[in-house]
């Protein structure tokens, strides 16, 4: 997939979108020509951006999708990888302790799935 294309398109949306409510800023179109606008484009902006979602949080699981031995090849991934991975699949919550100054417990770390 072509990021870089798909980048310049959403920019593209993205400009027009502005360009739009600049003119209304300054007068040169009304509400119902800036909704309009807005509706016509945002859809498209959404598509692409959801593109760009996918290609990026496939190139994250890069290596790990499929492989027998993923828990291996996270081990020896870089930090930041393994931050993004985990970013990717789930949302990992530590819930605070009741009392203050408590000892951390692991059993108030919740991981929701993706």
């Amino acid at each position: 997939m072509d990021t870089k294309a798909l980048n310049a398109e959403a920019n593209r949306y993205r400009a027009l979108i502005a360009a739009a409510e600049a003119e209304y800023d300054e007068g040169i179109i009304d509400g119902r020509d800036l909704k309009r606008r807005r509706e016509n484009l945002q859809p498209k902006l959404d598509a692409v951006e959801a593109k760009l979602l996918g290609a990026n949080t496939s190139r994250k699981l890069d290596g790990l999708i499929g492989n027998p031995n993923a828990a291996e090849v996270f081990a020896e991934l870089s930090l930041d990888r393994r931050r993004a991975v985990i970013d990717t699949v789930c949302v990992v919550t530590i819930e605070s302790n009741e009392r203050p100054g408590g000892a951390f417990d692991p059993q108030r770390i919740r991981v929701d799935w993706r």
